[in-house]
């Protein structure tokens, strides 16, 4: 077992060897006794390259970036065409939030090292997160290159794709996200084959299941009709807050009314119904995710099936609803400002309330959809006359029925936004400056949600110009 420092001779003071240490000790995720070696090497050999940089990723690992940072910039000064450390200052000011600065250092290294493929990618992100999807494809398209099994870069330039309206590319190049680390806890391990179109489906049975967020199945969910039109039993299985609104989804045939005498499901063509995730599975033939359907059915932008609303909310619900909001002058206008924190944009994607108050100069009354008010907004909550119906909302089924209520909905990107668009309910999306590939480029409309109208921020982080831009429309309405 490697000695902590405390331990070690008094002959292991070598800048190499306490190095070599302290790399051992961060392979066993042991981060704090190897940056105890690294300091000490660094005090025996202040410009050891490698106990500098190694130090640098210790620290990024326990969150200390600003620290790592400086080890790296150590380095640099010792050694300006450090690749390494140049692309590893490039990765903790990506995190930092500071891309255009990760920019710089990441030119700097391919200018010294330009055939490495993981800068390259790096390179790529950073492009992405200023919104320069042709820029940044650029590097993905290389860095494939150079490393043709690349996933990383083969899922980045699928994204670019997709931003950029070539589905055909595209499509075939996000599949390659499930063989990247982050998704390896999502990847289903069927011994049926994965069908992503190219063999018939008449007359067998499909398993169609969530694979990422909320909002993603409510977007892809509207395939499992299609799917069905193949000739496929289709069976839908989703995460279980989405179970009970799904099952008003078009197509959905009641498995009450399809029972034997036996009361075993009568199979056929069509969708038999909709499983919660952790439930037991039926047979089936084939597999499909659903962020996999737009390439199995070959969508492209003009093929999107978009021409009516697939989602539904419960008629008794919606009733209760109206009679509750009734209380309330109209305009009722719904309004979401945070999503999921635990989402790698949401820092982009929330709007904190209090930027929100020149939406709520308009007229008519004003709903909070939100099942949890942020932290850092729930002092001035009160202030700004939302009406919190929280309480009330216990699933999707609720949510559903109130958005059947109100006028209007203005929400950031989250799961309410892809319901709002799949009941054909109008609403104004609000989108980052960097948005993600579904929404597409420049466009104030959405082509796989017609109801919903988009505005963008138009400069990295700065809302002010959209939300006048959504008050003053909601001004208009009224």
């Amino acid at each position: 077992m490697p000695q902590t420092p405390d331990a070690m001779p008094d002959a292991m003071t070598d800048a190499e060897h306490l190095t070599e240490q302290g790399n051992a000790l961060a392979k066993l995720q042991r981060p704090l006794e190897a940056l105890a070696c690294y300091e000490q090497a660094l005090l025996s050999q202040p410009d050891h390259l490698e106990a500098l940089k190694n130090r640098g990723n210790v620290l990024r690992a326990l969150n200390f970036r600003e620290q790592a940072l400086a080890s790296y910039a150590v380095a640099l000064q010792f050694k300006p065409d450090y690749s390494e450390a140049l692309n590893n200052s490039g990765v903790v000011l990506q995190e930092l939030d500071r891309p255009e600065e990760a920019l710089t250092y990441y030119e700097r290294a391919l200018q010294h090292q330009p055939v490495r493929a993981s800068t390259l990618v790096n390179h790529g992100v950073a492009l992405q997160n200023l919104n320069r999807p042709d820029a940044a494809l650029t590097s993905f398209d290389e860095a494939i290159r150079l490393e043709r099994g690349l996933a990383e870069a083969h899922f980045g330039a699928a994204l670019c794709r997709l931003l950029l309206g070539d589905f055909i590319g595209g499509w075939q190049a996000y599949e390659w996200r499930r063989k990247i680390p982050a998704y390896a806890s999502v990847v289903r391990d069927f011994t049926q084959p994965l069908w992503l179109g190219d063999t018939p489906v008449r007359g067998k049975t499909i398993l169609l299941y969530a694979e990422q967020g909320l909002g993603d199945t409510l977007q892809f969910c509207r395939y499992a009709r299609t799917v069905a039109e193949l000739g496929a039993t289709v069976w839908l299985e989703v995460q279980p807050p989405l179970q009970a609104l799904l099952m008003q989804l078009r197509g959905v045939e009641g498995i009450a009314n399809r029972t034997g005498t036996a009361g075993e499901a009568i199979m056929g063509a069509g969708i038999q119904g909709v499983l919660a995730r952790g439930e037991a599975l039926p047979h089936f033939d084939y597999h499909c995710p659903l962020p996999s359907l737009p390439l199995a059915l070959r969508t492209e932008l003009a093929t999107i099936p978009a021409r009516a609303a697939y989602l539904k909310a419960d008629a008794g619900k919606i009733a209760a609803w109206s009679q509750r909001l009734a209380a309330y002058p109209r305009p009722w206008t719904g309004v979401v400002w945070s999503g999921n924190v635990a989402h790698v944009n949401d820092r982009h994607r929330s709007i904190p309330l209090a930027q929100l108050n020149p939406v709520f100069g308009a007229a008519g009354s004003f709903i909070s959809l939100q099942k949890e008010v942020p932290e850092q907004d729930r002092a001035g909550f009160a202030e700004t006359g939302l009406i919190d119906i929280a309480a009330a909302l216990h699933d999707f089924t609720d949510t559903a029925a109130v958005l059947a209520c109100l006028d209007h909905v203005v929400t950031v990107d989250t799961a309410v936004a892809h319901l709002a668009g799949a009941m054909g309910q109008s609403a104004t999306l609000l989108l980052p400056f960097r948005p993600d590939f579904r929404w597409l480029l420049e466009r104030s409309d959405s082509p796989w949600y017609p109801s919903l109208q988009l505005v963008r921020q138009r400069r990295r982080g700065d809302w002010s110009g959209a939300i006048a831009e959504v008050a003053a429309r909601l001004r208009e309405k009224r």
